[in-house]
């Protein structure tokens, strides 16, 4: 084939940024297209976390089925020609022989066991790691029937190579938002009020775990065709005025007003609502969505139990011991505790130890200081 200019395709180009940001362009049909783009049987992507070994995106295209998840599966870990690709400058396109010795290929398990298995005799590596935490790789392979990679096959190789290098650093961002957005969502579930994100309409895009608890009881608060809603007219009429200060407030807002009660038809003790503006550069933004909202739901019947949670998490007590903690930060003393619950001095006494030895309390009075503060 001759040496001529070799150029790239736009539309191979925009499916290798598609595969990154569209779940109905999988990256091994990219590959797949991308091998039959370089004239090559197969092609192969490879994005790793250096640091924990996770696989952020790996496929590959123009093999048999199931061959991708069997190299990562029996022969990744084990292929050291990963790791000196990884360490070889960035843009220089490597020959198998290159990274690998003909004894070291004699007793490698992926050239003798994976290559012979698929019809695979020639392989061209090229190292597009995008961040010094990841590992990325792009190969070609090519059965041995159709011998080397040629001059222009490696020049096309090259001339993709920025896009393969943009598309990683684009999958490991939106990794990294994932993860952070998975983070995030469980310290709003462990937050020890209920708290809903709406958007200026008052559409719930999110709520964690005791907002859902609340909505579900329906106990003065409920959601409304997918919106926040109070049962009580008034209340919902004060809750919608909120929302629309916020949606036309110019600039950051001044001390926030005093929370909403909310009436509850149970009799219990009403709910206490703040609605507080929240930045529009936050995560759940929506360009479509106006001002984003946070909603936290007090309930005073509530603070017992969520006092004892926090005992439980910070300071690893029992649930009964947490109880004992809670009754004599209130001001019980150990035999009305025990008088309280039908247990024995001595078995209070006992826990009263387990307790202060947890919370690392020297007296009663410490333990006092430190739960009824």
């Amino acid at each position: 084939m001759r040496d001529d200019d070799v150029w790239t395709n736009p539309e191979m180009v925009s499916a290798i940024y598609d595969a990154v940001v569209e779940p109905s362009m999988p990256l091994r049909l990219v590959m797949e297209t991308f091998a039959r783009e370089m004239r090559c049987d197969a092609a192969y992507f490879k994005l790793v976390n250096r640091t924990s070994g996770a696989v952020v995106a790996a496929a590959g295209g123009g093999m048999a089925d199931g061959s991708d998840r069997d190299y990562l599966e029996n022969y990744l870990p084990t292929d050291v020609r990963v790791g000196r690709v990884d360490r070889a400058p960035r843009r220089v396109l490597l020959d198998d022989r290159q990274v690998i010795t003909s004894e070291e290929r004699r007793q490698s398990a992926f050239h003798q066991e994976w290559l012979r298995r698929y019809d695979v005799e020639h392989l061209l590596h090229i190292n597009i790691s995008p961040a010094r935490r990841y590992t990325g790789i792009v190969t070609c392979a090519q059965a041995r029937a159709r011998g080397e990679f040629d001059i222009r096959q490696g020049r096309l190789l090259m001339a993709y190579v920025p896009h393969f290098e943009r598309a990683a650093a684009l999958q490991i961002r939106l990794a990294e938002l994932g993860d952070r957005a998975v983070l995030m969502s469980g310290a709003f579930d462990r937050l020890t009020v209920a708290g809903v994100i709406l958007d200026a309409s008052g559409t719930v895009l999110f709520a964690n775990a005791l907002a859902a608890e609340v909505l579900e009881a329906r106990d003065g608060l409920e959601l409304h065709n997918a919106r926040l809603a109070a049962q009580e007219k008034q209340t919902e009429r004060a809750l919608a005025q909120r929302l629309r200060q916020i949606a036309s407030a110019v600039g950051p807002e001044p001390d926030p007003p005093a929370p909403i009660p909310v009436a509850r038809p149970s009799g219990r003790a009403p709910y206490r609502v703040d609605v507080l503006p929240l930045p529009t550069a936050s995560g759940f933004h929506r360009n479509d969505a106006g001002a984003m909202v946070l909603v936290l739901i007090h309930d005073p019947a509530r603070r017992g139990q969520l006092r004892r949670y926090e005992l439980t998490l910070l300071y690893r007590l029992t649930p009964a011991e947490a109880a004992l903690a809670e009754a004599v930060g209130a001001g019980e003393t150990l035999r009305e505790y025990a008088e309280r619950k039908g247990r024995s001095i001595g078995t209070v006494r006992y826990q009263m130890k387990q307790v202060l030895a947890k919370t690392d309390c020297h007296r009663q009075v410490d333990l006092i200081r430190l739960v009824g503060s």
